[in-house]
């Protein structure tokens, strides 16, 4: 009963009474993928450079099919091929970009605390490939970005985001542009957009202080060594002191790194459902 409820209702929507559904239905799936394409293409959780294009041409193909009857009951303009539908198009591809560019956020936070770690203690010239960011990165770098990805799929992040990403499309439809309010310079959503920097800085600040502030007092103990024994070569001891003390202390520190990468990914996540409600007013 419930499946010919659904069929039903889908048949009798007043796009099939038109000359061409079909070509309704074409550029509605079209409109979908154009907001799915870029976040496959971007989100590092989602494999982003280190996948293959095929697959995610594939992948974005099969989430479009999954999220099409939401979209389809959200969509109330009648869509043809013409300039409307790819100035509709452009608006979708920039909404699927900006939410691939937050997703990715936190794990450019958490590669930039290591950076900073690994600056710290004298270990800045390490670099090394990060096959999930597609960029070089230290090596504290690459240990706090891996630990990111293997805590965001233990809180089930990926379908966390899926699930704003289907939200987007009830908050901003496909066959609506977004309004005046959004084009004005001090609108509340491009402020919001400035926070983030704010928001970026101080994340990856508190990831790196406990390692910063090893390291500085560490300095400070070098530099009253140095001044109560001036013969003591403070330089050749500071390099391999630094270093080690920087990676000793993130062992006593991981259980507030990881709870603070699990609260922040969860608040990413909110956040992102937050800026398409800024976008829909």
């Amino acid at each position: 009963m419930l499946d010919e409820a659904v069929t039903n209702f889908f048949l009798n929507h007043p796009i099939f009474k038109t000359e061409t559904p079909e070509l309704f239905l074409i550029s509605s799936f079209f409109l979908c993928l154009g907001r799915l394409f870029p976040i496959m293409m971007m989100a590092p959780f989602f494999g982003s450079k280190l996948v293959p294009a095929p697959i995610k041409v594939g992948f974005s193909l099969a989430l479009s099919l999954i999220f099409f009857p939401k979209v389809f009951v959200d969509t109330s303009t009648y869509l043809q091929f013409d300039m409307y539908f790819i100035g509709l198009l452009i608006k979708e591809l920039f909404v699927g970009f900006l939410l691939g560019y937050l997703a990715s956020l936190p794990f450019h936070i958490a590669q930039s605390s290591g950076t900073i770690v690994d600056h710290q203690r004298g270990a800045q010239n390490l670099q090394a490939q990060d096959p999930s960011l597609q960029a070089q990165s230290s090596p504290v770098g690459l240990l706090y970005n891996y630990l990111l990805i293997t805590v965001f799929f233990s809180i089930k992040g990926p379908f966390l985001f899926l699930d704003v990403v289907l939200d987007s499309y009830e908050l901003l439809p496909i066959d609506q542009f977004f309004k005046p309010s959004f084009y004005q310079y001090n609108s509340i959503f491009f402020q919001e957009c400035l926070g983030i920097i704010h928001h970026v800085v101080q994340l990856a600040a508190q990831l790196a202080a406990p390692a910063l502030l090893t390291v500085l007092m560490t300095d400070l103990f070098l530099g009253v060594s140095n001044r109560l024994a001036p013969q003591v070569q403070v330089i050749f001891l500071g390099m391999p002191l630094k270093a080690l003390l920087g990676l000793g202390v993130l062992f006593p520190a991981w259980e507030f790194i990881i709870k603070q990468l699990s609260k922040e990914s969860i608040s990413f996540i909110l956040d992102i459902k937050r800026y398409m409600q800024l976008l829909s007013m």
